[in-house]
């Protein structure tokens, strides 16, 4: 599961919040059979969330969300949710407000270069994940994208010359104007299905610290892989391994499905907290 903020100045009451991190746990634990009810019995500020079944032959994705609805003067008016199954193709999604119209200018330059990236991939023999991998982590890597222009309407969180920096590309790095906000880490997730198929996890952070007496500016790290086999079992058997063992798991940020393939880039927005070009 990957789960992802709206970015929106409405919150829930915190008398009565429900943590994100808390549905993400209960899909580990009980599948996503009964995710619209865990989502509608909960006050859960904005999020979007991704998640399925990698362990089996016929992977399958859902995509659930939850945002606030505003009137014309920008007052909260109610929280809508929604739940759907992503089918084979690309699924982009950032920080969007769904309730606000379409994806972010951004979200669909992305989705054309995914698209046009795996067009050029040869069907005979089938790209190496590490090919893969490559090709998406260069467009993963873009921005002040020449012509990209940021949405009509940006969050109120920053100042608006601060909020379109976040709109360039489908990379936030660091910058020395703005410092407090960007994409700390990124990975991408790349099932390989052969007559075994694996599960290849790259994975880098993109804030590490500088090297001494050198610029401060934070420092991208190399890409590492993690590699699981793929034992299929059903979302039964998923749930009896994570009972005997409980584990929460957290991401946030941009999320790409394509045919099995997935990329997710976390944002972190905390004082000390910054993302290097």
């Amino acid at each position: 599961a990957a789960l992802m903020n709206c970015r929106s100045s409405h919150r829930r009451d915190s008398a009565h919040r429900t943590s994100r991190g808390r549905l993400v746990e209960h899909l580990l634990t009980h599948g996503s059979a009964d995710a619209e009810s865990y989502i509608t019995s909960h006050e859960l500020d904005g999020f979007h969330l991704v998640c399925g079944n990698l362990f089996s032959k016929s992977p399958r994705f859902e995509y659930a969300w939850c945002c606030p609805e505003q009137d014309d003067a920008g007052k909260l008016s109610a929280w809508r949710t929604g739940i759907e199954d992503i089918g084979e193709g690309i699924f982009v999604i950032s920080n969007e407000n769904r309730t606000l119209g379409g994806s972010w200018p951004k979200c669909d330059w992305l989705r054309e270069q995914v698209r046009a990236f795996f067009n050029s991939l040869p069907l005979t023999p089938p790209p190496a994940a590490d090919v893969v991998q490559s090709g998406l982590a260069a467009i993963m890597g873009r921005f002040d994208v020449p012509g990209l222009d940021p949405p009509a309407s940006v969050p109120g969180w920053f100042p608006r010359e601060k909020e379109v920096l976040l709109h360039t590309g489908p990379f936030a790095p660091w910058r020395s104007e703005f410092q407090g906000f960007g994409i700390v880490s990124q990975r991408i997730v790349v099932l390989e299905q052969k007559l075994a198929s694996t599960i290849h996890y790259f994975h880098r952070s993109t804030n590490l610290p500088p090297p001494a007496n050198q610029s401060s500016v934070p420092q991208c790290g190399a890409w590492e892989c993690i590699r699981l086999p793929v034992v299929e079992c059903s979302m039964e058997q998923n749930r009896e391994t994570v009972m005997k063992k409980p584990a929460r798991a957290h991401a946030a940020g941009a999320k790409v499905k394509a045919k099995g393939k997935a990329i997710t880039q976390r944002n972190k927005s905390k004082a000390g907290q910054r993302a290097k070009l």
